[in-house]
């Protein structure tokens, strides 16, 4: 007779059955989890950093800003975010038709409320005593200025997961305005209509008719100008208008970088490089383009502090690096300051006249040619001192430029 009875066996292949299903489960969600970071991993480039963006309609930003997990940086960001949807609504269309997109797919336009970014950030313990709001805050701050970021409307919320942390963030690209303003609304662009489909028009659609121009102001029912009360700029900030969209992506990810560089870390600001100054009767988008050159000036100033303590110690015993030194301060002194000019090979136009996305664009090719200049200077240094030491020279190794 055995020694287990038929219940006992019963029991045990019960229990076998439940410890397999629970390894199977396990190695299920290992391997969503590497599918997850191996797919996000492949969006990273040599910034380490993965930055995703989508624009979001109504319904979703209401959704996300009644998260109780949702945070944000500024005051009253409630009351805000309700007064950027109310505008959004009242210029708002209505989108029926649905056209063909580049990858073969059938859309209907959609009206944007916001703008969404999925980011990579530190897990809570890499935190270093800061917390999340002040490295949102520093990566906005470097990504617009410090103008925009104190104004702008935003709210986020951190998700963990087992081999990372996503930061969500929702950013409003118009500024509120500090008080109401009462106008009479005017038509934005031309207004075309199709009078045989009974619908607006483009201005290129056969026997398309102008009913209303550029200007004109918007009558209610009874034929009286229609009044209403704003309380953000009418202007977009244009922070996402861009021609090409991986160098837009790139510069996020860019200032994500330094911002968690900086985080937690008090950096000294050497003044080497003096500030441009906008000059008088500049307009609101020709300074937002002085302040862009600006905020690459500080970064290359912070650069100098390094590169100033270098030279104080080595210059006498390297004549090279002396050369080198006033080699790059007088390449700064050209390109930094210059409309026109070519860096690494990289030529650049900086010219105010031209449109946010392209100035921007034309920034980050002068910023690639002095990340490269910067990038040789400190590999020499690390070839040729002879007097760093290891822990130096991992440092300097383990740099991030700009």
């Amino acid at each position: 007779m055995s020694a287990f009875s038929v219940g006992q066996i019963r029991q045990k292949c019960s229990q076998n059955q439940k410890k397999k299903k629970i390894r199977r489960k396990r190695s299920f969600l290992l391997n969503v989890i590497r599918e997850e970071v191996r797919a996000l991993k492949a969006d990273m480039d040599n910034t380490g950093m993965y930055v995703r963006y989508i624009p979001i309609a109504r319904e979703e930003v209401i959704e996300f800003c009644k998260n109780p997990e949702t945070l944000s940086g500024s005051e009253e960001f409630a009351e805000k975010i309700e007064k950027q949807i109310e505008y959004k609504d009242l210029i708002s269309r209505k989108y029926k038709k649905a056209r063909m997109t580049s990858d073969g797919v059938k859309k209907t336009y959609m009206n944007i409320y916001a703008h969404k970014l999925y980011m990579f950030v530190p897990q809570p313990g890499e935190l270093k005593g800061q917390c999340y709001k002040t490295l949102i805050k520093s990566f906005i701050k470097d990504w617009t200025d410090s103008y925009v970021a104190e104004r702008i409307v935003y709210c986020f919320k951190v998700i963990h997961k087992k081999t990372y942390s996503q930061c969500e963030l929702i950013i409003f690209s118009r500024l509120p305005l500090e008080e109401e303003l009462r106008k009479y609304q005017t038509y934005p662009n031309d207004y075309y209509w199709d009078p045989v489909k009974k619908r607006r028009a483009s201005r290129n659609c056969e026997g398309a008719v102008l009913l209303h121009k550029k200007g004109d102001y918007i009558l209610d029912k009874d034929g009286n100008k229609k009044e209403i009360v704003l309380h953000v700029e009418e202007h977009d900030t244009g922070l996402f208008f861009f021609r090409e969209f991986d160098s837009f992506i790139q510069s996020m990810k860019q200032s994500l970088r330094r911002a968690i560089d900086h985080l937690g870390l008090s950096r000294h600001v050497s003044t080497v490089f003096s500030y441009i100054t906008a000059k008088k009767g500049f307009s609101p988008a020709s300074i937002g383009k002085v302040r862009l050159r600006n905020k690459l000036i500080r970064r290359i100033n912070e650069e100098m502090y390094l590169l100033k303590g270098c030279y104080k110690s080595y210059a006498d015993d390297f004549p090279e690096l002396k050369r080198k030194y006033h080699s790059f301060i007088q390449s700064m002194n050209h390109h930094l300051y210059q409309m026109t000019g070519s860096v690494e090979g990289l030529a650049y136009n900086l010219t105010y006249y031209q449109r946010q996305e392209s100035f921007k664009m034309q920034m980050s090719l002068l910023e690639r040619g002095i990340e490269e200049q910067l990038a040789k200077l400190h590999n020499w240094m690390i070839d040729n001192l002879t007097d760093f030491t290891i822990e130096e020279k991992k440092i300097l190794k383990n740099r991030t430029f700009l």
